[in-house]
């Protein structure tokens, strides 16, 4: 079992229940963020065979996710897979691991921020046929920024509610929304959409990069086992339940959209600033579409919120366990929030954002650009997680072939098969990402040959646990 080392409890105890933790990781996914701007790149890519991406990623995750529910069994950490590592390979490499987490995180909160400036610029200019100009996308950005940050810092549980109730109506909605467009384009259905098409297994590939992105929410399950209710018990249920109903509305509404929009035609709906909402006002109706806009603001906000929640636990871990500055460690004394780790991680991302901003264009390019990133930085968490797992359980003795190595393995050959996608054929600007994550590594290794190398207390870090 993992090494239990006392230290003072600084997070809210016991504040999120079993159903907080399944809603909070789907609300974070933000289904009809997918389905308003994701799918654009996806289809860009993939063709006709969008639907199949989802279905290969939903498989993909669902793989993957074993390697995080059998650790959470065992390891109850704001620190996730930095914990996780540390305990199942090392320190150093859990730091490594925390490291390459941040650059996901970080990378994620810019693109949630940016595409929510976007998504309203271009939502407005669809309603009124009025362009807005990229600095406007840009401040509205910002804004989103401060308002996540306002809500992350009074409370965990109020961060939590405000996407409880959002989320089940978002991912009730774009159900409902999928099924009527399936029921009123009949001569279209056809299982073609689940092949490679035309786009074949590179197109495939190049579009789970993003379709892996989008099950990015179920990691911050993981980071709030501080806080939750038996975490031990109930983040496995969640992160399984949340992958599961992600998955079939993924699946079910870029089925709806690609039959709607007509399969051989594909490119075309990549084109569009927002294809989701064509297909739905032409489908549906205005009043559909004014719906859909509504729940995909209040998606997007769920998802930074969530994502805040789980970049600012990690550097909060990290922080308490000397890797990162002490007050980076600190928690508010009313709210019981990481504070400090919040105004600096807004403070970061809304740089990161700015130079995605001031370096890619157009705007569009710029937000698949840091969505690209943050889905090579957490193919590498996942990639070095799930090869943990297998040392973990020979050290405690609970190896079992199928969840200790077979679907370890299974799961990172799958999605190094999406960074390999990412790099080969060169697609701007996808390709990129790679190489700003290849620039991050060496930067990480000398980071832990100085901060942590020579520390007398090493074994100790990563291995807090409830």
């Amino acid at each position: 079992m993992a090494s239990e080392v006392e230290q003072t409890g600084e997070l809210k105890r016991n504040a999120l229940s079993l159903s907080h933790l399944s809603v909070q990781g789907l609300a974070v996914i933000g289904p009809s963020i997918t389905a308003a701007i994701l799918i654009t790149g996806i289809a860009g890519v993939a063709l006709s065979a969008t639907p199949l991406v989802f279905l290969v990623a939903t498989i993909a995750i669902l793989i993957n996710v074993n390697t995080a529910i059998q650790y959470s069994k065992k390891i109850a950490s704001s620190g996730g897979f930095f914990s996780y590592v540390s305990n199942g390979i090392g320190p150093r490499t859990g730091v490594m691991t925390g490291l390459y987490q941040l650059f996901y995180q970080i990378n994620n909160v810019a693109f949630l921020a940016l595409w929510n400036g976007y998504f309203i610029g271009a939502a407005y200019s669809f309603f009124t046929g009025k362009p807005v100009s990229t600095y406007t996308m840009l401040l509205i950005g910002v804004i989103t920024l401060i308002f996540a940050i306002s809500i992350q810092y009074v409370g965990i549980k109020k961060a939590v509610g405000f996407n409880f109730i959002t989320g089940l109506i978002e991912s009730g909605f774009l159900v409902i929304v999928s099924l009527i467009i399936i029921v009123l384009s009949p001569s279209s259905n056809t299982g073609y959409v689940f092949t490679p098409g035309t786009a074949g297994l590179s197109g495939v590939g190049l579009g789970m990069i993003l379709a892996l992105l989008s099950f990015g929410g179920y990691t911050t399950i993981v980071s709030l086992g501080e806080e939750a209710k038996s975490p031990k018990k109930n983040t496995g249920k969640a992160i399984i339940f949340t992958v599961l109903m992600a998955g079939f509305v993924f699946v079910i509404s870029s089925y709806a959209l690609t039959i709607g929009w007509g399969y051989n035609n594909m490119a075309a709906f990549a084109a569009l600033p927002l294809p989701g909402f064509t297909v739905v006002n032409a489908k549906i109706g205005l009043a559909a579409t004014l719906i859909l806009s509504v729940i995909v603001l209040s998606a997007n906000l769920n998802a930074i919120n969530g994502q805040m929640v789980n970049v600012s636990r990690l550097v909060y871990r990290m922080a308490r366990d000397e890797i990162f500055p002490k007050y980076l460690g600190k928690s508010h004394i009313k709210y019981q929030t990481p504070y400090v780790s919040l105004i600096a991680i807004t403070a970061i991302s809304g740089i990161v954002m700015l130079f995605a901003f001031l370096a890619i264009r157009p705007v569009i390019d710029a937000v698949f650009l840091l969505a690209t990133m943050a889905t090579v930085g957490t193919i590498m968490v996942h990639s070095i997680t799930n090869i943990s797992l297998i040392r973990y359980h020979v050290r405690i003795k609970e190896f079992r072939l199928v969840f200790s190595a077979l679907l370890p393995i299974v799961g990172t050959v799958l999605i190094l098969y999406a960074l390999y996608a990412s790099i080969y054929p060169f697609v701007y600007p996808y390709y990129l990402a790679p190489i700003a994550l290849a620039i991050w590594t060496p930067l990480c290794i000398i980071f832990i040959m100085l901060k942590i190398h020579n520390r007398d207390d090493i074994e100790t870090i990563g291995k807090f646990t409830l």
